[in-house]
């Protein structure tokens, strides 16, 4: 599968208790599948991906908005994107996130938590190229849809991460993150897809917009103030 190219130089982190060095590549556009609603491809280009390849294994797409109508179209196409009864997360702007530097708050925008889109056990050919015959051989794994039919529930819900694991006759196949021992468990790769709104009240207000029914609201706009 072809991916697009990285426009800003590859940032290595070292995260403490790591014993090798972990992976953050960022883009300066949104490089998410081309099978996505062609109403997002006029985005890409004010948008911006981070490819984390920490062990946890997934792509963050950050979508900034500066108007409210545009926005307000484009939510229902955006709310399609999200697995079955995955959590919306409700941050709002001005805040900090988990990423750090890596990603900004500062303004209105919705971010887009999902899988890689790689190859799991690929061997390269002699001109470095990835035979796909190796998905039909069980040998390798493709990150993302579809699934196998053992991971999805009855609604189409997904595990957020799973990993791949050996099953008969040396083959691979995935398995949700929580059915693996802990000892035995490879990279955690994105399965779900999660959104996040970061919400200024005006261009993104909530009063305005259908929430998905099925989805449990997580809100970090207001911690618990810490106590004295």
């Amino acid at each position: 599968m072809k991916r697009a190219s990285i426009p800003l130089a590859l940032m290595l982190v070292l995260f403490t208790g790591w014993q090798a060095q972990a992976l953050i590549s960022m883009s300066d556009e949104g490089t998410w599948p081309a099978t996505w609603p062609k109403e997002l491809d006029s985005l890409r280009k004010r948008s911006r991906t981070l490819d984390v390849a920490t062990g946890t294994q997934e792509h963050i797409y950050t979508i900034p908005f500066a108007s409210r109508d545009e926005f307000e179209k484009l939510w229902p196409i955006l709310m399609t994107l999200r697995t079955p009864g995955s959590p919306l997360k409700l941050s709002k702007t001005g805040s900090e996130n988990e990423w750090g530097r890596f990603l900004s708050n500062a303004v209105p925008c919705v971010r887009i938590k999902g899988p890689t889109g790689a190859y799991v056990g690929a061997r390269l050919t002699p001109d470095n190229r990835i035979d796909l015959k190796q998905l039909d051989e069980g040998t390798m794994l493709y990150v993302g849809a579809p699934w196998p039919k053992s991971l999805i529930g009855p609604r189409g819900e997904l595990p957020e991460y799973v990993t791949s694991v050996s099953a008969d006759g040396g083959k691979l196949t995935w398995k949700s993150l929580e059915d693996v021992p802990e000892g035995k468990r490879g990279f955690h790769n994105r399965a779900r897809v999660d959104l996040e709104l970061v919400i200024d009240g005006k261009v993104i207000d909530l009063n305005r917009i259908p929430l998905p029914q099925d989805a449990p609201l997580v809100d970090v706009r207001f911690p618990t103030a810490a106590k004295p």
